[in-house]
């Protein structure tokens, strides 16, 4: 939450906003701190229900269906705002100067809401599915998604997370690819004492971070995927604790917005300063 807010802080800055980029991650951010709150109070919600017996059936179940919900479609929505970021930049690079930081703008604002909306419409069919299953052996209440009626839901399901999980990831690669090389051959043009293989290598030791990041993004959502093609109730301890680790590991993506976007970034980070010096 801290890291999200010190997110904002830093992208609401008038100066961040002159473009889409800063729009992206202004709402990339906002998104991110939507999804810590709502994971923190289904984690509190949780030992509560644990501590204090609860089995108000109600409750359970609004519980099941929305907070599921939103945890479903808000981290694929950050992935998918961090590759429109990553996107704007490779065009940035292509277009050099012709670069219209006002239809840029405009643009990013029809692509937030376009893909919030997809992302929302993607997993329309999660809470439609969702139940409650009664456990007699283990004296609990499951909340379970079940696609036994409609087999076909169960291969969109799995598409879906397939989809959500590598186009942004592919997004990332590329651009930052086209980020590298188009730096550095308009910097080649420029300095013509140094070759463009010389100054690519300079430019990849500066912009390193552009593939890391995605990389590490990627590794930390794998178990989210894993966990997603998984449909039966673990009964192991062993099984439980290795889930429950990788489901906490998923949503460190949401929390990292400030370190990947706004540390790397001298811009970013002198926009920081100046927010802070404001407050």
């Amino acid at each position: 939450i801290v890291s999200n807010t010190l997110a904002i802080l830093t992208f609401k800055q008038p100066n961040t906003l002159v473009v889409g980029c800063g729009f992206y991650l202004l709402t990339s951010s906002i998104v991110s701190l939507c999804t810590m709150c709502i994971f923190i109070a289904k984690f509190f919600y949780l030992l509560l229900m644990q501590l204090l017996l609860s089995s108000n059936r109600n409750a359970i179940h609004i519980n099941c269906i929305l907070i599921e919900f939103l945890l479903k479609f808000l981290p694929t929505t950050v992935d998918w705002l961090n590759a429109c970021v990553a996107v704007e930049r490779a065009v940035t690079i292509i277009t050099g100067v012709k670069f219209n930081k006002i239809k840029s703008k405009k643009a990013a604002k029809l692509v937030v809401f376009f893909v919030i909306i997809s992302n929302i419409i993607s997993a329309l069919h999660d809470p439609v599915y969702r139940r409650l299953v009664d456990d007699i052996d283990e004296q609990r209440i499951w909340c379970i998604i079940s696609f036994n009626q409609h087999a076909w839901l169960k291969y969109y399901n799995s598409s879906m997370n397939i989809i959500h999980f590598i186009v942004p990831f592919t997004i990332n690669l590329i651009s930052a690819i086209i980020v590298i090389t188009g730096t550095a051959h308009a910097r080649s043009t420029i300095h013509a004492q140094q070759s463009y293989g010389e100054r690519l290598k300079e430019q990849f030791r500066e912009l390193k971070h552009l593939f890391i990041s995605p990389i590490i993004l990627i590794m930390l959502v794998i178990p989210r995927l894993i966990i997603s093609f998984v449909y039966v109730c673990m009964k192991s301890m062993n099984e439980l604790y290795l889930f429950l680790f990788g489901y906490f590991i998923s949503f460190i993506p949401a929390m990292a917005t400030f370190i990947i976007f706004v540390v790397p970034s001298n811009t970013y980070r002198n926009e920081f300063f100046l927010s802070i010096k404001n407050l």
